[in-house]
């Protein structure tokens, strides 16, 4: 799977299921690089919570309309 699939389908999988974890992709290698990456453009937010007794970084969508955007037009095989 390319990096750009890796970026959809994690922020498909934030738009259905809120609050994930760099843990909840475990079968993404490295997930962090790609959070940071759509940190960076806006889509996504962290904060710091627990996971268990586990501090985590507990990522979400920062802003819905853009998070639609990016999967829509890298769905349709648009470039951004």
């Amino acid at each position: 799977m390319r990096s750009r699939t890796h970026k959809i389908h994690i922020v498909e999988t934030l738009l259905k299921g809120g609050e994930r974890t760099a843990t909840d992709f475990h079968y993404i290698s490295s997930t962090n690089q790609y959070f940071c990456a759509l940190e960076h453009m806006g889509i996504v937010k962290s904060r710091w919570g627990r996971k268990g007794n586990a501090k985590v970084k507990l990522r979400s969508i920062a802003d819905p309309k853009k998070a639609l955007l990016f999967v829509g037009a890298k769905t349709s095989g648009k470039s951004r």
